[in-house]
């Protein structure tokens, strides 16, 4: 397949044109770690740049990220520079648990059972007000009649009409961000989940995404290696700057503000609804990462770009937005 926008809903997203200065800067501890990839990329081993350690620096750099997204939709998700301002200011929930939100379609339906059991627990024995939102993302019928028999939710088709043709594709994963933004109009604290997760030690970890802002679950192969070169030109990235470990997209844990907005949420979703950048051409070529061994081996769409944006970020403090390995597993095909 190969989807193109036509030129009339194109706009160039820089800093001159949505650009929000904050009046805060992400919260940091005291502590530093190194890169925790040790190995060194054989194709890198004579590039001498390096990340910077300034926060102040990297959100800039980020804010300086050029997509060609179609502005009507960046505006009607409230990532333009109005809609940042207006968001971040509203009155906060003060909820101590998230809105929780996840999508499937029937190749997850089997997987979905285990997790909706797992939830209707929750709600039963600790979150009695919990909140979940279902997308369907192409559920057949009779699919869609047992989930809302079972799983104690709201269910909403996501609305694939209004994106562009590519968000069709599920496995370009540029839903996902946009489902997390729009939950994130409504609710000021967000806990996306695949239908693989299955949560465990909870509290703590909600008390420290409303301290910093973003908490998601670490991930094992190196950026540099499992994210296709469209991406890195696309963000204008050096691929060598990103060795580092995955940061997974299959668990989001997130607060609205006007950071997490316009730092993390408007570059991650331009770069959703900009066909070459999240989602690529001939990308069924890059799904297997069994054989990682160079730049580019593969390609982990909506997670390789959430890496590259918190890499960016916090580089040598990631592990402040990294969840314990005790707050959730990730259980594929788990019924």
């Amino acid at each position: 397949y190969n989807f193109e926008l036509p030129l009339s809903v194109l706009y160039k997203l820089s800093d001159n044109a949505a650009m929000l200065p904050c009046t805060n800067e992400f919260i940091f501890d005291v502590d530093i770690k190194r890169n925790e990839n040790a190995k060194v990329l054989e194709e890198c081993k004579d590039d001498k740049q390096n990340l910077s350690s300034s926060i102040t620096e990297n959100m800039k750099y980020v804010s300086k990220y050029v997509f060609t997204a179609p502005y009507i939709l960046i505006k009607q998700l409230k990532l333009d520079r109005n809609g940042i301002l207006y968001l971040s200011t509203q009155a906060k929930d003060n909820a101590k648990f998230p809105t929780f939100v996840t999508a499937l379609s029937d190749n997850h339906y089997e997987e979905s059972i285990g997790f909706f059991r797992m939830m209707n627990t929750m709600k039963r024995n600790k979150y009695s007000d919990l909140k979940l939102i279902v997308y369907n993302l192409g559920l057949s019928k009779n699919n869609t009649i047992a989930v809302e028999k079972m799983c104690n939710c709201s269910i909403r088709n996501f609305p694939f009409e209004i994106f562009p043709k590519h968000v069709q594709h599920l496995r370009g994963f540029a839903w996902k961000p946009l489902i997390i933004q729009t939950v994130l109009l409504e609710s000021d604290f967000v806990l996306w989940m695949d239908t693989s997760i299955r949560l465990n030690n909870t509290d703590p970890y909600f008390q420290k995404a409303k301290r910093y802002g973003i908490q998601v679950l670490t991930g094992y192969g190196s950026i540099s290696v499992r994210t296709h070169r469209h991406l890195f030109e696309a963000l204008r990235e050096n691929p060598c700057l990103f060795n580092y470990p995955e940061l997974q997209a299959g668990l989001v844990l997130i607060t609205r503000s006007c950071l997490t907005l316009t730092y993390i949420m408007r570059p991650w979703v331009s770069c959703a609804l900009q066909y070459g950048c999240m989602d690529i051409p001939n990308a069924e070529n890059y799904y297997d990462c069994s054989n990682e061994r160079n730049i580019s081996s593969c390609h982990r769409s909506d997670q390789s770009v959430l890496g590259i944006i918190l890499t960016r970020l916090f580089n040598n403090r990631r592990h402040q937005f990294v969840l314990g390995n005790d707050f959730a597993e990730v259980c594929r095909g788990c019924l």
